[in-house]
């Protein structure tokens, strides 16, 4: 390959436009292929040092550290490469509406070993196609869509249903066939296939024992007899507060079985939330664990009270168990509709809201999220999330529906995980961000101790994944990492699989097929691929609650951008962000720059009102063990990685941060309504860390 390497390419477009878009680290990873990331990593006389992640699984990953020199503002820079000798100069011209831009390189095939083997001529187009999207940027073009592939449905669902219907009784088989060519998924439908065609499959395994499909059908329909002896049926609501086990499963599927709509609330939640999501869903009856039920103490005393595990405070309370033991024998009346079910968002915002899942969830929907994630029928799979959160739903719903065989446990601890995975040879783990942050943070000697190799596929959902974090989990456990993200309203939206990860560890990956991205700008247009706007989606898994008919595009809530790769990259929460000095900043950014350094445990940014700058960043921090940074110190990290607009004004340290039961920081309860900052020893959710 040359040494010296030279492209010129000339623009209708004004000079400053474009310098502003290659000056910019933060767009080489969104505008030219093979850059995941760049990250600035210091300062040296006021010049930013910059850390490239290059290549592809194929050819090899890499990383490189450049030096970005400055020379006449809007003519000329350069990014040195110390270590590789090599050097890119950027040189830009104007001339009337014509600006010429040229790119020498020198050494480029010092950079990575396959450029050494591609060749000058593929180097060249590589630079032009890249100069190409700086251009569709500044031009605005609306190119941030993305579309999974749909495809034809029959052939992802012929193996599907050759495996999961029923051969021994001819009403079962009927009554499946037509659920699943209908395109719906039913758990009562799919108990009762489970229950038929392997009644001896073990279906769930919990702290207190084990049942079989066959077992776990029988009782959710002795247990709905029970209810219905009380005057529980169709069209009724039950509510259900409980951890994840056995009981809680017969409770949903009894539900299921007469039609009645249920309420799953979040165990996380203070009890006036309960009660408030109690009344406004108009539930009839409440099932509670015993360990729970000093937060159902605010509950109109109305309200007929069951316990789930027999470990009630209040023997007159009837239990799942005796219920069931005490069913009416006979033949039950068919169901007049399917009920629906409700969950509790809270996110970082603070009151929760319901948010109602369709009568029917869509198989194809299902079917999008295998075309993403390796999953198999008859799957171990360890279920780590509550089923109150939509994600722990969602996996709950796939478990049943491939005949995966369950794994509960009452509390999250990363090293059960460890034992529980190696124990049972569980495929799949389902967890948040939170629960594999605490498995990483375990001592080398515990994580090496357990015999995980069994393990196919960790399933990630719920909150931002740190891109040291990813690649973390990817250099201890291997390639088998996958990033969900998604919404309560809208299920799965995109999904990151290992390949993708180990290029660009901080994305969300790829919609599933049947989904639809669009990035959308304040014109409600959609914005050029690498610009930052609003996510929004459309997919078969919509919930009611929000566009029944799944015809137009959802808001998310959420900003973010993709690359000129297809991937999708979440900047956070729309409200997540504060405009200070009249600029806007975004505040993920800020977090996971604080979280990268070792000596902080965790780390919450949010911006606060300011009189001088409209709104100014404050910084809640818990220091690592052992570590005692001080807020200069802090201050000074951020500064020379973001840029002095990103240091928070005001820097906390505290014990703990509130948390969510998946592990969400709770911002509202750090301030008052008015921004100031609320006591180190205020009352905080018992899922703190």
């Amino acid at each position: 390959m040359s040494e010296i390497i030279e492209v010129v390419e000339e623009y209708v477009l004004p000079r400053h436009l474009i310098w502003d878009v290659l000056i910019d680290p933060q767009m080489y990873p969104r505008l030219f292929r093979g850059v995941g990331a760049c990250v600035q990593v210091d300062l040296v006389n006021g010049q930013p040092v910059l850390d490239f992640h290059v290549g592809t699984p194929a050819v090899g990953m890499g990383s490189l550290r450049a030096h970005l020199t400055v020379g006449r503002r809007y003519e000329e820079f350069d990014l040195q490469c110390p270590r590789s000798g090599s050097l890119v100069s950027v040189r830009i011209r104007s001339e009337g509406a014509r600006t010429t831009v040229k790119v020498i390189l020198l050494g480029a095939g010092r950079v990575h070993p396959f450029i050494q083997r591609q060749g000058a001529g593929a180097v060249r187009k590589w630079i032009r196609r890249g100069l190409e999207q700086v251009a569709s940027f500044v031009w605005w073009e609306p190119t941030s869509t993305l579309s999974g592939d749909r495809g034809g449905r029959a052939p992802r669902l012929r193996p599907m249903l050759a495996r999961h219907v029923a051969r021994s009784r001819p009403d079962i088989v009927v009554r499946q066939w037509a659920g699943l060519l209908r395109g719906r998924f039913d758990v009562v439908a799919d108990f009762t296939a489970a229950a038929a065609h392997a009644p001896d499959r073990v279906a769930v395994i919990d702290d207190w024992g084990t049942v079989t499909y066959g077992e776990l059908h029988q009782r959710a329909r002795l247990l709905a007899a029970a209810l219905a002896e009380r005057g529980i049926g169709s069209g009724d609501t039950v509510a259900l507060l409980a951890r994840n086990h056995i009981e809680a499963l017969q409770v949903i599927g009894a539900t299921a079985a007469l039609g009645a709509d249920l309420v799953l609330l979040n165990t996380g939640m203070s009890a006036e939330h309960v009660a408030g999501l109690v009344e406004s869903t108009g539930a009839s009856i409440l099932f509670v664990d015993g360990e729970l039920e000093m937060m159902a103490r605010a509950v109109d005393p109305r309200i007929t009270m069951c316990s789930t595990d027999g470990r009630s405070l209040f023997p007159a309370w009837p239990t799942v168990e005796a219920m069931v033991q005490s069913a009416p024998c006979g033949r039950r009346r068919r169901r007049s509709r399917t009920g629906r079910v409700t969950v509790a968002t809270t996110g970082a915002a603070g009151s929760p809201r319901p948010v109602w899942i369709p009568r029917h969830r869509p198989i194809a929907g299902f079917e999008d999220l295998l075309s993403r994630i390796p999953l198999r029928v008859d799957d171990a799979m360890l279920l780590a999330v509550p089923l109150s959160h939509s994600w722990g739903l969602a996996a709950f719903q796939t478990a049943v529906l491939t005949r995966a065989r369950m794994v509960f446990t009452d509390d999250f601890d990363p090293e059960d995980c460890l034992w529980l995975v190696a124990s049972y040879r569980i495929d799949v783990l389902v967890l948040a961000p939170s629960m594999l942050r605490q498995l990483l943070e375990l001592p080398i000697q515990v994580l090496t101790r357990y015999d995980v190799s069994c393990l196919r596929v960790v399933a990630c959902c719920g909150g931002p994944l740190p891109s040291a974090l990813v690649l973390r989990f990817l250099d201890v456990f291997g390639d088998i990492l996958y990033n969900v993200y998604g919404t309560a309203e809208s299920s799965w939206i995109s999904i990151a699989g290992p390949r993708d990860l180990r290029v660009s560890p901080g994305t969300v990956g790829r919609p599933p097929t049947g989904t639809e991205v669009a990035i959308i700008g304040p014109d409600a247009r959609p914005v050029p691929v690498g610009a930052v706007g609003r996510i929004m989606v459309r997919n078969r898994m919509m919930l009611d609650g929000y566009d029944e008919s799944a015809r137009h595009l959802l808001d998310t809530g959420d900003v973010g951008y993709v690359d000129v790769a297809g991937r999708l990259f979440v900047a956070g929460p729309a409200a997540d962000s504060v405009v200070t000095s009249g600029k806007r900043v975004l505040i993920r950014p800020v977090e996971e720059v604080l979280e990268s350094l070792p000596q902080i445990d965790a780390a919450a940014v949010l911006g606060v009102p300011d009189r001088d700058r409209g709104q100014r960043l404050v910084a809640f921090v818990v220091r690592a063990p052992d570590s005692a940074p001080d807020a200069e110190s802090v201050r000074d990290y951020v500064r020379a990685r973001l840029g002095s607009l990103s240091v928070p004004q005001d820097v906390h340290f505290r014990d703990t941060l509130p948390r969510s039961e998946i592990g969400t920081v709770l911002k509202h309860l750090l301030v008052d309504s008015d921004g100031a900052v609320s006591r180190q020893d205020d009352p905080v959710p018992q899922w703190s860390r």
